[in-house]
């Protein structure tokens, strides 16, 4: 074929207008792919509020509030306190399962060895000063004494003069005394077996009971020794005036015109247990032999 061929026309199908009238009821859109234009005052006003917000935010994570520096420092000291208790805690841990495993040794005669360990709990309010007298009077036995502060104690605790000094003797006792918020003393032998001794009177009377040469029971009149203790006991639990001066004057009565208690030329348990009570409780006035007694007592057992 040498060229194209026209095509018939077809008469259209259906036929529309020219022109389109426009619909009101739509609201009229802006062309997209038109002109661009700079944004209005309203967004350039949200885009300032959002970038001042974060630079609000950034600065807040650059610099923290005083508050929360205060509650760090406090974290800080919290856990080194936490940690000092826990190594306390464990230092007393190994003291007493040694003692759970430790009985005293006991030779009889002159060469009597015994080597404990125990643990007394004792309220700061009430110090427990038969220990330091008897550091003083049981010359032959070497009365170890290491302090130590429970978690339960807010307020500061007494300096009692404890001695350092270390003497040789066959017959040791290490102690751990504990400052901690008990209603009474208590003393504790083992910490997974039994229960723990109450009050100083027993831990007076366990000592004692723990050395021959110290054993009051030897003596002829250990019912009158156990008599003063039990007033000793009772002494604070007391809790009218009236009560606690009727004890005191049978003190009196008891110790008489002699220097100490039972007529003995030295001082017994007797004297430390009611030198001790009196002094914790602390009266304003003793009677006149017991003033002079006392006066004594603290010239022996707080001797430097």
């Amino acid at each position: 074929m040498s060229g194209g061929t026209t095509m018939y026309t077809l008469k259209p199908i259906i036929s529309l207008p020219s022109e389109t009238n426009q619909s009101k009821t739509m609201y009229r859109m802006k062309n997209i792919h038109g002109e661009h234009r700079e944004p209005d005052d309203h967004a350039s006003h949200e885009s300032k509020i959002v970038s001042g917000i974060t630079e609000q935010v950034i600065k807040f994570l650059k610099d923290p509030l005083p508050e929360v520096a205060i509650l760090e420092a406090r974290q800080e000291k919290i856990l080194a306190q936490l940690a000092q208790l826990k190594e306390q805690v464990s230092s007393l841990c190994n003291v007493l399962k040694e003692s759970s495993q430790t009985k005293p040794t006991v030779v009889s005669g002159s060469e009597e060895t015994i080597r404990v360990y125990i643990a007394v709990n004792a309220n700061s309010t009430r110090p427990p000063y038969s220990l330091v007298a008897l550091q003083k009077i049981w010359t032959q036995a070497d009365l170890r004494i290491t302090t130590h502060v429970h978690s339960t104690v807010v307020d500061a605790v007494p300096e009692l003069p404890i001695s350092r000094k270390r003497s040789i003797s066959n017959i040791i006792i290490n102690t751990a005394l504990i400052w901690k918020n008990v209603p009474e003393l208590e003393l504790v032998l083992s910490p997974v077996r039994g229960h723990p001794l109450l009050g100083e009177v027993n831990l007076l009377r366990y000592l004692s009971r723990l050395i021959t040469i110290y054993n009051y029971e030897n003596i002829d009149c250990p019912g009158e020794i156990d008599a003063i203790l039990d007033l000793c006991h009772r002494l604070p639990y007391e809790n009218s005036s009236k009560e606690k001066q009727a004890i005191l004057f049978e003190f009196s009565k008891k110790l008489g015109k002699d220097k100490w208690f039972l007529g003995f030329t030295d001082t017994s348990i007797a004297d430390v247990a009611v030198w001790s009570t009196i002094k914790q409780i602390n009266f304003g006035k003793l009677p006149l032999n017991l003033t002079e007694w006392f006066a004594r007592c603290d010239k022996v057992f707080l001797s430097t």
